[in-house]
């Protein structure tokens, strides 16, 4: 009988210690590159850090950029196990997003970080000065709010300056 009350308490305690789930304390960070150039393109890494400390795991990283931005592809550090983070890439046309690609419940644990890059290319449409790049972050919904994290970035974008083009003519005009 004492076995039975024993496990009737902990099926009753248990959704109570998994009902605050949060993604509070999780982070996105720019590792860089933090300056653009028009025209050119670059590869952005993005760390992507869980700082629940009661079992949320995230599931989707979305980033919205401006239209000066193409994003040409997305990839993340799968830390060489077949077993390991499974997102899908999806690029839209203001956004793109890595997502739970198992039907799990989010990719990234309480406590754990992963590594994402983006190729970018910057278009003509960008002018110099900052630009804002959004990111969000949506764990599993289970347990209390909040479930989705959202905040930015600000990157620079310099003007492309023409440079003096160099020949053997203007080279030997020098002697």
């Amino acid at each position: 009988m004492k076995a039975l009350i024993a496990v009737l308490a902990i099926i009753a305690l248990a959704p109570m210690a998994l009902a605050d789930r949060s993604l509070e304390g999780s982070t996105v960070t720019l590792d860089g590159p933090w300056i653009y150039m028009e025209g050119d393109t670059y590869t952005v890494q993005m760390t992507v850090s869980n700082g629940s400390t009661d079992l949320e795991w995230i599931a989707t990283f979305r980033i919205i950029y401006p239209p000066c931005l193409d994003v040409l592809a997305g990839w993340y550090e799968d830390m060489g196990e077949p077993t390991g983070p499974q997102f899908r890439f999806d690029i839209y046309d203001t956004y793109c997003e890595f997502t739970d690609d198992n039907g799990g419940w989010g990719e990234i644990l309480d406590g754990e970080s992963l590594i994402f890059w983006m190729d970018v290319f910057v278009n003509e449409a960008c002018e110099a000065g900052p630009e804002i790049i959004y990111w969000l972050l949506e764990g599993d919904y289970y347990g209390e709010e909040p479930h989705i994290l959202e905040d930015l970035f600000q990157i620079t974008i310099e003007e492309a300056t023409a440079s003096k083009s160099t020949s053997w003519s203007t080279i030997r005009s020098l002697y």
